[in-house]
């Protein structure tokens, strides 16, 4: 029986462990590939695919976001793009992309 609850103790312990290693806590996305991200998926919403730069990196944790300019293909104007996590895969498939809705300065 104690050989139970010790195993069962360490089996909680790992499980609360890898927990606190989520990826919300540690993984990011990097510019590049928060820019490809955007272009596929505004590409597949719009049906031309815009130039998006993100210099920064985004950290994985829902809510984090990050601005990143967009040009567009059919009149080469640079808009801002806000890149939010909805949920942190780090796939990227939790992200949102909002374009401005005036063109940048």
């Amino acid at each position: 029986m104690k050989k139970s609850l010790a195993l069962a103790g360490a089996v909680l312990l790992l499980g609360v462990s890898l927990t606190g290693c989520t990826v919300s806590a540690y993984a990011t996305l990097s510019g590049d590939k928060a820019a490809t991200l955007a272009e596929d998926a505004l590409e597949k919403s719009v049906g031309q695919r815009p130039d998006v730069d993100c210099p920064d990196t985004l950290k994985l944790q829902a809510g984090e976001s990050m601005r990143c300019t967009l040009v567009s293909p059919s009149t080469g104007t640079t808009y801002g793009l806000t890149v939010t996590v909805k949920d942190p895969a780090t796939d990227g498939s939790g992200l949102s992309f909002k374009v401005d809705d005036t063109p940048a300065e």
